[in-house]
């Protein structure tokens, strides 16, 4: 039986590292090596890796002498691996006991290089229902095959809004060791916290030949505001170009490279607009993510949009950067949920409100149409409800940035 190495990043975790590893030791998969990739911890995260490492052979410790950051660490990893197939698992998360013998059997069954699985969220609070998966369809993928849609969904399809896509995270996922070693070595190191997953995912994916995807739930991840994740960094910007170029070097041996390249930037134009909002803690000099379209409304029309999602967010900030029409406020179904510097209100106080129109601030067609019938139900005049399909904001400028001259 093949060797599986699990890398596993550890930067001050001590209170999370000892499940992790202990949620590894017990795979049913017994033909597995750990390697704990210390990056300078400065709480006792290095000792209790250490302290297991004496206790189990198959656990491997290095240590960092200065934070190097995550893509580093995974790099660090893989270069000190030795199993055919390479899996990671974040210091702070732990998974089901069979999901390595799960996910290795897929790959042998199927002659496929990569195999994932899904993951649920879990919060402070406790745990979500939101699962992190692959949102095509279960199966087989030939990643040169055009038609089953995997080169398609690479990338979330922003400007159709299109929800299948393949989920960027490294973790829950297990890879011929041959195909990442080669991806990760022509990812920059300087690359940390966003989109560090995403470039070696889906590297690895477009120098694969066969993919296997199961929605089977078998990594769970811990959401936690100090982890790598979810750690802010303000040079955004910078590190969108900085994945930008290693995405170039990731596919460039693809025979579908012009159209990855399509959709990767399509991807990161929104991304960007998302690195720049973030210098902003206040709303006033944030970019809208979404746009509606010019002159839908008569000039000094009151507005009330029903959405104070992202959509409903972007819409309020284009209404009021444009002073064409006035914001009366917006419409949410739990208006205590909502952290906006707006007027949020619920769906029974519409009737005391004073406007001329309801905006419907949503994605899907679908449920823009079940708003409506809702409305209409409570004796709003249909004339008065308006749907925009929203656009991304950079999706006009791109087009025309792409048209043949």
């Amino acid at each position: 039986m093949e060797t599986i190495s699990v890398i596993i990043p550890v930067y001050n975790i001590e209170d999370y590292i000892a499940e992790c590893i202990e949620s590894v030791l017990r795979q049913s998969f017994s033909n597995i090596e750990i390697i704990l990739v210390d990056d300078c911890s400065t709480d006792r995260s290095g000792r209790i890796c250490d302290e297991y490492a004496t206790n189990d052979h198959r656990i491997k410790v290095i240590h960092h002498r200065k934070n190097a950051g995550l893509t580093r660490v995974r790099k660090t990893g893989v270069m000190n691996a030795t199993g055919k197939y390479i899996g990671f698992v974040d210091g702070d998360d732990w998974i089901e006991p069979d999901m390595y013998k799960r996910l290795y059997t897929y790959l042998v069954e199927n002659n496929a290089e990569i195999a994932t699985v899904a993951s649920d969220r879990n919060y402070l609070w406790g745990k979500s229902q939101d699962v992190l998966k692959d949102t095509l369809p279960e199966g087989l993928y030939e990643v040169n095959d055009i038609k089953n849609g995997l080169l398609l969904h690479l990338f979330p399809n922003n400007y159709n809004h299109d929800e299948q896509r393949l989920n960027g995270s490294l973790c829950f996922k297990l890879i011929e060791r041959r195909i990442i070693s080669e991806v990760i070595n022509k990812i920059d190191e300087n690359i940390s916290g966003r989109l560090d997953d995403t470039v070696v995912t889906t590297g690895c994916v477009v120098n694969a030949d066969y993919v296997y995807i199961s929605h089977d739930v078998l990594y769970h991840h811990r959401e936690r505001a100090g982890s790598y994740t979810y750690s802010k960094d303000r040079r955004g910007m910078m590190q969108i170009a900085l994945t930008y170029d290693s995405f170039k070097r990731v596919f460039s041996k693809s025979v579908h490279y012009e159209l990855i390249l399509q959709k990767l930037e399509e991807f990161l134009s929104v991304d960007f607009i998302n690195a720049y909002n973030e210098f902003f803690d206040d709303d006033r000099f944030k970019l809208p993510t979404y746009v509606m379209s010019e002159c839908i409304f008569p000039h000094g029309s009151r507005v009330l949009i029903y959405g104070a999602g992202r959509v409903g967010k972007s819409f309020a900030l284009q209404i009021e950067s444009e002073n064409k029409y006035e914001l009366v406020g917006l419409i949410d179904k739990d208006k205590t949920k909502i952290d906006l510097d707006k007027k949020v209100y619920g769906i029974d106080d519409i009737g005391n409100l004073e406007y001329d129109y309801i905006l419907i601030a949503v994605l899907s067609e679908e449920m823009a149409s079940n708003i409506r019938a809702e409305l209409l139900e409570k004796g709003i005049d249909n004339i008065k409800i308006i749907y925009d399909k929203p656009r991304f904001l950079t999706e006009a400028f791109y087009n025309v940035c792409r048209r043949p001259q």
